[in-house]
C-alpha cells in the first residue's frame, strides 16, 4: 500500500492457522494496511503458519511463542507494539478494500481508543454505534431481545486500537481469560472515559468453521470468560436460553453453542467472579 504516512503494527494470534484461506488473509493485510511490524503470537504451530507469514512480511515479522490462554496471548501481542495505533486481525479474517483508508478518520479523534469492524454484509444498528458497558448501562430488555454480544460485546477479529489501551487493563485478569477478552478490553476503554466504536464502514470476510466456534463455546463455558464481566448471571442465562431456543426451532447448528453455554455457564461465572475479586484485592 502506498501513500500512507502512518505505519501501524498488526498483531495476529495463530495456532496451526495455515488453512486454505490463510494466504488470502495475509495478502489482504499487505494490500490494505501499512505494516510497521507484523507481530505473530503463535501457539507452537506445526503446519508452517509462521513460515507463511514470513513469506509475506519478511523482516517485519516478530514471533512470540506461547501456550498461554487467549487473553494472555493478546496481552503479549499488545506489549510488543511500538506504534501509536495497532490492529488485531484474526488469522481467518480477510479485510476488504478500503479498510485502512476508512479507519484513518477515526484515528484523528483524541478520545477514540478502539474502532471495530463487522463481517461482510453486517450492519450496526446505526452506521456507527458506541459499544456500551454493563457497569454503566444495562438494559435487561435490550439484552433479552438482541443478546449480550450484540448489545454489549466486542470482537477483536479486525479492530484498530491505540497502544495506550494496554495501560487501561489489568494483566492479571486479562491473562486468565480463555474467551471474552475482546469484551473486557472494550469495556475497560469505556470505563476509563474513552470511546470504543463499531462501524459497518469496516468490513471483512470471516472464514471460520463450525468446529472452531464450538471449541470457543467450550472455553467460554468451562473456563474464565470475560463476557461475564459486569453482567448479572441471571441476565446472561435468560439471554442464552432465548438464543438456544431460537436456533433450535430454526434448526441451526448454532444451538449447540448456546446449549454448551447453558450447561457450563455456572462454572465460568463462578470462576470469573472469583478471579475478578482476587485481582481487586491484589492477590
Amino acid at each position: 500500500m502506498t501513500g500512507c504516512a502512518q505505519l501501524i503494527d498488526v498483531v495476529m494470534l495463530t495456532k496451526n492457522s495455515n488453512r486454505p484461506w490463510f494466504r488470502r488473509v495475509l495478502a489482504a493485510i499487505m494490500r490494505e494496511i501499512p505494516v510497521h511490524h507484523f507481530i505473530v503470537v503463535d501457539g507452537y504451530s506445526t503446519d508452517g503458519t509462521v513460515d507463511v507469514v514470513k513469506e509475506f512480511f519478511g523482516d517485519k515479522v516478530i514471533v512470540i511463542k506461547t501456550k498461554a490462554p487467549l487473553g494472555c496471548a493478546r496481552y503479549l501481542g499488545m506489549r510488543a507494539v511500538d506504534t501509536e495505533w495497532f490492529a488485531f486481525i484474526d488469522s481467518d479474517v480477510e479485510v476488504l478494500p478500503g479498510w485502512f483508508k476508512t479507519v484513518q478518520k477515526y484515528m484523528k479523534h483524541p478520545r477514540i481508543y478502539g474502532v471495530q469492524g463487522v463481517y461482510k454484509g453486517g450492519v450496526t444498528s446505526r452506521h456507527v454505534q458506541l459499544v456500551s458497558s454493563p457497569r454503566r448501562c444495562l438494559s435487561i430488555k435490550d439484552v433479552i431481545k438482541h443478546g449480550i454480544v450484540e448489545r454489549y460485546g466486542a470482537d477483536t477479529a479486525h479492530v484498530l486500537l491505540r497502544r495506550d489501551v494496554v495501560r487501561l487493563i489489568n494483566p492479571a485478569f486479562l491473562c486468565q481469560l480463555e474467551c471474552g477478552e475482546d469484551a473486557y478490553i472494550a469495556w475497560k476503554i469505556i470505563e476509563a472515559g474513552y470511546i470504543y466504536v463499531e462501524t459497518s464502514e469496516l468490513q471483512a470476510i470471516h472464514y471460520s468453521s463450525p468446529e472452531v466456534v464450538l471449541l470457543k463455546a467450550l472455553r467460554r463455558s468451562f473456563g474464565y470468560n470475560g463476557i461475564f464481566y459486569g453482567i448479572p448471571f441471571h441476565v446472561y442465562m435468560i439471554s442464552t436460553a432465548i438464543r438456544f431456543l431460537s436456533h433450535l426451532l430454526k434448526r441451526r447448528w448454532e444451538f449447540l453453542v448456546y446449549l454448551t453455554n447453558l450447561i457450563g455457564g455456572t462454572v465460568s461465572f463462578t470462576k470469573t467472579v472469583r478471579l475478578e475479586r482476587l485481582c481487586r484485592e491484589g492477590v
